[in-house]
């Protein structure tokens, strides 16, 4: 269970990672 519990906290991180990263290079590509 508890394996379960941070491999779901790894990969939710590492999604919030690349959305904000993608946040911060879409603007820049718009412009």
């Amino acid at each position: 269970m508890v394996n379960i519990s941070i491999e779901i906290h790894t990969s939710f991180c590492w999604l919030m990672y690349n959305f904000k990263l993608l946040l911060t290079c879409l603007p820049s590509k718009l412009l």
